[in-house]
């Protein structure tokens, strides 16, 4: 495989007498900016020739509708997957709705020969200025046949201040090897070249990945430096362990990164096999002053963008909804040093708005679909738990960890940061309960919504013995939900009577002591009534709480307790 260079393309215009017009995602500054990302849907074709969409006049709809809603919306920073943008639609863009001067868009496209290609740059060249490797210098020989390209898309001005778009071409380096696309081993031409754009060198740099280069990972990246780093993908299995390390990398060595991956939508196909089981659309990035209070969870969730933290590395991921989409975001610069640094504030991902294709067009989503309903319904106790559907996400995440005696905080354990539901090991399983599209999630997802379920059919309103101190809470025949924090540790209600209870299902004494003890630890409220409900191998209903049971921790008020707690986060 030839050597790898990096190309400065403040360097590379300049040969031209041409300098980038400031584009707004890389400026040194407060304002926040905003980004637009496709996530399609179609099934694709893959031979030793080409890799293309197999419905061409969709993808065209598709596309042609994304583009003009972009002009119209003029979103700051565009990105498209790998593979995804057919060809014979760029040129009509370069006339009509080519970016705006501060904007850039990074489109992945369709396969294409050196030929074609050639021929495309000689039909186009007089709207746009090109940029791209030599490209009779790249090994298309043998069996070598099509280009993986993206096309990077923005304004440049020559010293008279004349105006000049731009189109920079950069070629897939590394192929794909698994089962479905290990033809580009052997049929990819490699480029051998990628391109890193800046304002200047103050600003934020910006590098982009195609797919399986993240696997032999080879960027050049400043120390000091802070860096946007898109990942165009066409990827059946993104949170494979090879197209993670390299974030684990990355974030160890430089906390001012942020890493954008764009795959397609949950559901296509590569030559008629088994529909991609996965999105895997995220924002990654580092972050002291992260925005997570509970209208944003809420309304990023309604907008199909989730939250989630790594605890042992401690970035943030904010997981675009894995169908077809098209997602607006706002997103803080890395970089803010022209702001008093009070001010400076990287708050993560806010979402704005959310398209849905629908009718040949793509219409806004209010409320996006985030499987909660659907796989309750084929659990086929939807019923049970149906009073969870009208709660918010936020709320129902604390109800359901508490509920089901997942292990909590001792500090503010109701915040997202510390819920064990936000959080994501080093495979990036999510550990989310109100969302239901991730099948590494299944299995978790099941057991925790079953004990909700064993707790209602067996507990409430059920001729067992309740324990003295609960036998006012005997008539609650369903869950208490609320939306205040300060008292989400409260799930059961009746009047002025209030309680915790615990279902673990099947389980052991030992195992109802454990949790009750961190629960207990964890809500510090010295007027709690919390019980843990189990059941052993017999069918036997069993339950532990203070007034059975001699308890050897001090749970009296502190400084963690949440009535004494003055916020949310």
């Amino acid at each position: 495989m030839p050597d790898i260079n990096k190309i400065d393309l403040v360097q590379k215009l300049a040969e031209y007498d041409l300098t980038i017009y400031p584009l707004n995602a890389l400026k040194n500054q407060a304002t926040s900016y905003t980004i637009g990302i496709i996530q399609p849907l179609e099934d694709v074709i893959a031979n030793d020739y080409e890799v293309r969409n197999s419905d061409t006049q969709s993808i065209t709809l598709k596309y042609n509708n994304f583009f003009q809603k972009l002009f119209t919306d003029q979103r700051e920073l565009v990105l498209s997957p790998e593979y995804s943008c057919p060809w014979q639609i760029l040129s009509a863009q370069f006339d009509n709705n080519f970016p705006a001067r501060g904007v850039l868009w990074i489109i992945g496209c369709e396969s294409i020969s050196i030929d074609n290609l050639k021929q495309f740059i000689n039909e186009n060249e007089e709207k746009v200025k090109f940029i791209f490797e030599d490209l009779d210098q790249l090994d298309s020989l043998g069996d070598r046949h099509f280009l993986d390209p993206i096309l990077y898309c923005f304004n440049a001005t020559y010293s008279d201040g004349t105006n000049k778009k731009i189109v920079v071409i950069q070629f897939k380096r590394r192929p794909m090897v698994d089962h479905v696309l290990e033809l580009e081993k052997d049929h990819l031409i490699f480029g051998t070249k990628y391109y890193e754009l800046r304002n200047d060198d103050t600003s934020t740099r910006l590098i982009t990945l195609i797919c399986a280069e993240s696997i032999d990972y080879d960027l050049e990246l400043e120390p000091q430096k802070a860096y946007i780093i898109p990942h165009l993908q066409l990827n059946t299995k993104p949170f494979h362990s090879s197209f993670m390390d390299y974030r684990l990398d990355t974030f160890k060595r430089n906390k001012n990164i942020e890493i954008i991956c764009v795959n397609w939508a949950k559901g296509f196909k590569i030559n008629g096999r088994a529909e991609s089981l996965y999105g895997g659309s995220a924002y990654y990035l580092h972050s002291s002053k992260i925005k997570v209070d509970d209208t944003r969870i809420n309304d990023n969730h309604k907008k199909g963008v989730y939250y989630s933290y790594s605890t042992a590395q401690h970035y943030h991921r904010f997981t675009l909804n894995y169908e077809q989409h098209i997602f607006y975001l706002k997103s803080n610069p890395i970089l803010q040093d022209q702001t008093a640094n009070i001010n400076q504030s990287r708050f993560g991902i806010e979402a704005i708005k959310v398209f849905h294709w629908e009718l040949n067009s793509w219409n806004e989503c209010t409320n996006c679909d985030d499987k909660w309903q659907e796989k309750l319904n084929n659990l086929g106790y939807f019923n049970r738990v149906s009073f969870l559907s009208a709660c918010s996400p936020i709320a129902k995440e604390r109800f359901l960890n508490i509920t089901t005696g997942v292990n909590l905080s001792k500090i503010k354990w109701y915040s997202p940061q510390n819920l064990k539901s936000f959080h994501f090991n080093s495979d990036e399983n999510p550990s989310k309960l109100s969302v239901f599209f991730n099948p590494n999630n299944q299995q978790n997802l099941n057991n925790i919504t079953g004990k909700v379920n064993w707790l209602k059919r067996n507990i409430l309103n059920q001729d067992i013995e309740y324990p003295d101190r609960f036998l006012d809470l005997q008539v609650v025949t369903d869950f208490s939900v609320t939306e205040n924090y300060k008292e989400s540790h409260i799930n059961i209600r009746n009047g002025e009577s209030c309680a915790t209870f615990v279902g673990l299902g099947n389980d052991s004494e030992i195992e109802a002591k454990k949790v009750f003890t961190n629960i207990a630890n964890a809500i510090e409220d010295a007027q709690r009534k919390l019980i843990v409900w189990y059941e052993d191998d017999d069918r036997n209903i069993l339950n532990y709480c203070e007034e059975n049971n001699k308890i050897d921790a001090d749970f009296t008020e502190n400084k963690n307790s949440i009535t004494n707690d003055r916020d949310g986060e």
